[in-house]
C-alpha cells in the first residue's frame, strides 16, 4: 500500500510538472509587445517577431525537439504585395533567427510571417505577426 502511494505521489507531481511546463511555453511570448523590442506572436513553438522603425525588421523563434526542418522567415510589405524571404535550418531548442531588414515607406503595411517546412514532409505550418503600418519619418 505504500508502494502505491509513493507511485500515485510521483505520477502526479510529474503530471503537475508537465502541465506547469507546456502553460509556460504557450503563455511565453504569446502576445509579448515591448515598447523598445520587437512584437511577436506565438504558439508555444514558433514565433513571428515584426519590429516598426527605420529600417523595420522582422525576426523569429523557435523552440523544437527536432532540427530536421527548414524556416522560412518573410518580411510582407502588404502595401505593395512585395515580400522579402530568406530561409534557414531549424536548431533544437530555442532559437532566435536574425532579421531581415527594409527602409519602410511612410502609409505603408508590413507584417512577418514564419513557415516551417518538416523535412520528408509536405507543405508547411505558419504562423505571422501582427501588422503594423508605418508611420511619419520611418524611412
Amino acid at each position: 500500500m505504500f508502494i502505491k502511494r509513493i507511485k500515485r505521489a510521483a505520477v502526479t507531481t510529474m503530471a503537475a510538472t508537465v502541465l506547469a511546463g507546456g502553460l509556460g511555453l504557450v503563455t511565453a511570448g504569446s502576445a509579448a509587445a515591448g515598447v523598445d523590442g520587437p512584437e511577436c506572436r506565438s504558439d508555444g513553438v514558433k514565433a513571428a517577431c515584426i519590429e516598426m522603425g527605420s529600417p523595420v525588421s522582422a525576426s523569429a523563434r523557435t523552440n523544437f525537439a527536432s532540427a530536421s526542418c527548414t524556416v522560412m522567415i518573410i518580411l510582407w510589405d502588404e502595401t505593395t504585395g512585395q515580400g522579402w524571404p530568406w530561409s534557414l535550418r531549424c536548431g533544437v531548442g530555442p532559437k532566435p533567427y536574425g532579421g531581415y531588414m527594409t527602409t519602410t515607406q511612410e502609409g505603408h503595411t508590413y507584417h512577418t510571417e514564419v513557415r516551417i517546412f518538416w523535412d520528408g514532409g509536405s507543405g508547411y505550418d505558419s504562423i505571422s505577426s501582427a501588422s503594423r503600418t508605418a508611420r511619419g519619418n520611418a524611412g
